[in-house]
């Protein structure tokens, strides 16, 4: 009679999960990531949203240094204060020269 095989892995052992922290963290940054896309185009106080939102999710960054995600947050900010920028000179435009 042949010896048994010896045993595997035992059950209920897998690769961990992602940490919740980091999963937030990374979904915040493509929410503001797409509202500030969308703040761009069509809604500036989106944008002001955005730019509060990305600079939350930087912060949290800080801590978990790796973490997927933060260029996400980085274009966001950067993208927010492009979006105010041109907003604010298109009311500063309309309410001094009435163009728009």
């Amino acid at each position: 009679m042949p010896p048994p095989p010896p045993p595997g892995m035992p059950g209920g052992y897998g690769m961990p999960g992602p940490d919740p922290a980091v999963e937030a963290t990374r979904k915040k940054a493509t929410n503001s990531l797409i509202i500030s896309i969308v703040s761009l185009v069509c809604c500036a106080p989106l944008a002001i949203l955005s730019l509060i939102w990305s600079s939350q999710a930087l912060d949290a960054y800080r801590s978990m240094p790796g973490a997927p995600g933060e260029t996400n947050a980085k274009a966001a900010r950067i993208i927010s204060i492009v979006a105010l920028a041109v907003w604010a000179v298109l009311l500063v435009a309309n309410l001094v020269g009435g163009i728009f």
